[in-house]
């Protein structure tokens, strides 16, 4: 096949997809995202048994202190592999936010 043939051109098909197409990088829905963070915060806070909702806050839960805070950020950030700005984390104010916030970064 001739390098520039027309096998080898990109359909307009292929030219719209989304990135995340293009770098194999799955689309999540907010369940998708909910869920995995669920599980990570199961595993922060040692209870496999923890469900957590959109409008869960610190105040719901116990042991979510400033320690808690730190490790369920890192968790999280391991867990879809993303980094929060400051900003982003100062703007979270319960598991909805959370969820919006790792949306937007994983499509």
């Amino acid at each position: 096949m001739h390098p520039l043939s027309f096998d080898s051109v990109l359909s307009v098909s292929e030219i719209f997809r989304p990135l995340h197409v293009f770098l194999k990088q799955p689309f999540m829905t907010q369940e998708e995202v909910r869920n995995r963070l669920n599980n990570v915060f199961c595993r922060v806070f040692n209870d496999a048994s923890m469900v957590i909702a959109e409008n869960t806050t610190p105040k719901d839960i116990d042991r979510w202190d400033s320690l808690a805070q730190m490790n369920l950020i890192s968790e999280t950030e391991e867990e879809f592999e993303i980094k929060f700005k400051l900003q982003e984390l100062i703007a979270m104010k319960n598991v909805g936010d959370y969820i919006k916030t790792i949306c937007a970064k994983v499509g």
